[in-house]
């Protein structure tokens, strides 16, 4: 990915992550403040999910040439030690 607002973004994620896991402590008494700081690190979370999963198929790890779904594989005995994986794509 090469978006910069993109990987700020996620920097600027990683940074405030950062800072809740320093502040979600077992001292604090506050119910109210012990769950918001819960629902905000599950959100980054899920932000964090969402953002490997849009990399790994725009980068075509799954999809695309040479991707996982596009791989031809060749019989075991007509592979080599240094052969690369041919793309059907």
């Amino acid at each position: 990915m090469d978006n910069p607002y993109f990987e700020e973004a996620i920097y600027w994620l990683i940074g405030i992550n950062s800072m809740l896991l320093m502040l979600d402590e077992p001292i604090l008494t506050d119910k109210y403040t012990k769950t918001t700081i819960k629902l905000i690190i599950d959100v980054v979370s899920i932000i964090y999910v969402v953002e490997s999963l849009i990399k790994i198929i725009a980068m075509g790890f799954v999809a695309g040439e040479g991707g996982l779904c596009c791989r031809k594989k060749k019989p075991a005995h007509e592979v080599g030690p240094l052969d690369e994986p041919e793309p059907s794509c």
